[in-house]
Parts: structure tokens; sequence; C-alpha cells
């Protein structure tokens, strides 16, 4: 996504692309990685007492972020890239954030809290991902496999939560999730550098556009 962005704005105008203030995808894409790489983390075990809590803070923390990269983004009419950081603050800035930090507190003081509502925000962002990969195709593969691993964490981890799938699956979407934030990295590090001048391999759309 990130590097779909850049070449759409490069079309329009390559020196203000040059300078890197017009594309705000990989500030946008960079907390979706941290995200990643922290329920990653949680997902295969590797935190400790008061992940929950952690996750939650963590997760409202890049709230901002999310919606003001949303924000920017669809004000430069980039539909695509804007609504998707919407959604991402939405379920995993929000949601993900006020569940995981209320939860415990609540747990605490013993008032009575079904977090398992938000299974259900998550399971749909992951089919918003899912039903945009035929549209993401014609991207690059940088960009489908953003989606696609996306898809496979986020839908997991959301019928996880919600009952349906038992909770080993967490170390599936952990992985899936690692594999997403290890791609979008790539798609940060490549954007910027591609505004420096400097151009990596981001792979030919799985499906060409008509000319």
């Amino acid at each position: 996504m990130a590097d779909n962005i850049t070449t759409e704005i490069r079309k329009v105008d390559a020196n203000v692309a040059l300078t890197g203030i017009a594309d705000n995808s990989p500030v946008g894409t960079f907390v979706f990685v941290i995200l990643c790489f922290a329920f990653w983390a949680a997902d295969i075990g590797l935190l400790g007492d008061g992940a929950q809590l952690g996750l939650g803070l963590l997760s409202l923390g890049v709230f901002v972020t999310y919606v003001c990269s949303g924000i920017s983004l669809t004000h430069k009419g980039i539909g695509v890239g804007g609504n998707t950081y919407h959604l991402f603050g939405a379920v995993f800035g929000a949601i993900a954030g006020l569940f995981n930090t209320l939860g415990p507190i609540f747990a605490h003081f013993g008032i009575p809290f079904d977090g398992s509502i938000a299974g259900y925000a998550f399971t749909l962002a992951g089919l918003y991902l899912f039903f945009m990969l035929p549209g993401i195709a014609r991207f690059t593969k940088i960009d489908f496999f953003i989606f696609f691993f996306g898809f496979l964490g986020v839908t997991g981890s959301g019928l996880v939560i919600i009952g349906i799938l038992p909770a080993g699956f967490n170390v599936f979407n952990g992985w899936m999730l690692l594999c997403d934030g290890l791609v979008g990295f790539y798609a940060v590090i490549g954007t910027l550098l591609g505004n420096c001048g400097i151009s990596i391999p981001f792979g030919s759309p799985f499906i060409k556009a008509k000319p």
C-alpha cells in the first residue's frame, strides 16, 4: 500500500514525492508494524504478567497517528490508504486499546466485562482485508502481502476472541502478524528510500492494470 501511494503521488509531482512531505503512509504503516510485532510477542508467549494492559496502552498510543494518517491521505484523494488507516485506527488503536486496557482493570475490581465482543470487530476488519485482495493485487506484491498476512492474523485473532477457534490457534495468528510486520517494515523503508531517490524492489502486480 505504501509503495502504491508513493507511486500515485510521483505521477502528480515528482519533486514533492522526493521531499517526502506528500505521503503519510510510511508512518501509518509503521505504527501497524509496531502492533504486529507486539501482538506476535503476546500470541507466542514472549511477554509476561501485565502484557494485556501493556498492549492496550500501546494501541492507544498509536491511535492518534493512525487517525492523522488516514485524514491526511483521504484529503489527498488516496482512498485505499486513507480508509484503511481509519479502519486500523478504530479497530487496532481504539477498540483493541480500550478493551485491553479496561479488561484487566475491571477484572481487578470485580466489574463484569465481556471483552469477546471486540472479536467481532477484529473478524470484520480481517474480512475487509480479505475482500480488498482482488483490488490490492493490482498494486505491488508487497502491498498484496501486507493485506494477505493481515487478513490471516487479524481474522484468526478475532475468531479466537469470539471463541470459534481454540486459544492455541493464536500461535498461528502471531506468526502471521510477524510476517505482516516484516513485510510492512520493508514497505516503510522502501517508500522512504524512494523519497530519497533510492529504489528497492516491491514486486510487480499480480494483476496488470489495463492500459
